[in-house]
């Protein structure tokens, strides 16, 4: 019989006599929504442009519910863009509050609103980035219309052919201002995909991916004059499976996520249990 099983047993056994219902349960196994952080600070100021340089040193693979954003400040909101372990593989461009889409990316992407976590819009294509390879995420303002409304591009190049990919236009008021230096810049890998049952390499495949520093204001043709910014802090949010993921380094940041067995179901019963045990000292009666 298997460890798990019996562990199992024995706490049926235990919220029996403590006069609890237990189930065990896939639900039992919080995982969405798994994330960690790279935190960076540009110096105070307004900007026209952030870049930030990307490398996928391990793939895990399309449909694999992954985001390996860089969510960028504003001075009246805030905005990300990244590459997805979808199915096909992408990279998505969005900007809460912003009032529409402008000018079309190139051929194949798409724009429009999106919902659940804040409101905006968000331009979309399908984008087959690969294991190895190095990739600048660009945000740049383009222009303004005759409202005053800001228009934003978001671009995505492979520094292996400098080969980039213009994602399209994102309008915001002018009330939203430029990208702001005074906010922290987050880069951060997510999981976004179902609950499941077990923290297994099957379901929840390793990837690995680095950050470099963002720079700010960047001229293509003087690169030196772009602005640094300096790493502040590595930190994720919870899960039960946020014992799988790892950040090391100050910038270059390099993160882990996913991959190992430890935990698991085997892991959260062992959590419940202890959880029970807690319960029980302090004299509740739910189990949490």
């Amino acid at each position: 019989m298997r460890a798990s099983s019996v562990l199992v047993r024995v706490i049926r056994s235990l919220a029996a006599i403590a006069g609890l219902a237990w189930t065990a349960s896939a639900s039992a196994l919080t995982n969405h929504n798994v994330n960690q952080n790279s935190v960076f600070n540009f110096p105070p100021g307004s900007y026209f442009n952030f870049d930030q340089v990307i490398t996928v040193d391990l793939d895990p693979l399309p449909g694999s519910s992954r985001f390996f954003a860089f969510q960028f400040p504003m001075q009246g909101t805030l905005g990300y863009i990244g590459l997805q372990s979808t199915n096909p593989k992408g990279a998505l461009f969005s900007i809460w509050d912003s009032l529409g889409c402008g000018q079309e990316g190139d051929p194949g992407s798409t724009c429009g609103t999106f919902g659940g976590e804040g409101v905006g819009y968000h331009a979309h294509i399908d984008y087959d980035w690969q294991q190895g390879h190095s990739y600048r995420l660009r945000v740049w303002q383009t222009g303004t219309d005759g409202a005053g409304n800001f228009h934003w591009g978001g671009w995505v190049m492979d520094l292996a052919n400098r080969g980039e990919t213009y994602l399209g236009d994102i309008v915001t008021s002018a009330a939203q201002g430029w990208l702001d230096g005074s906010k922290s810049s987050i880069s951060f890998t997510e999981y976004f995909g179902p609950d499941f049952a077990d923290c297994t390499p099957a379901n929840f495949p390793e990837s690995l991916v680095t950050w470099a520093p963002p720079t700010a204001n960047n001229n293509d043709q003087n690169p030196g004059q772009a602005i640094a910014s300096s790493w502040s802090a590595n930190n994720f949010g919870g899960g039960a499976c946020s014992a799988q993921i790892t950040t090391t380094g100050t910038g270059p940041a390099q993160q882990k996520m996913g991959g190992c067995s430890s935990g698991g179901a085997g892991g959260s019963l062992l959590a419940a249990l202890g959880l029970l045990v807690l319960a029980r000292r302090r004299g509740r009666v739910a189990f949490v």
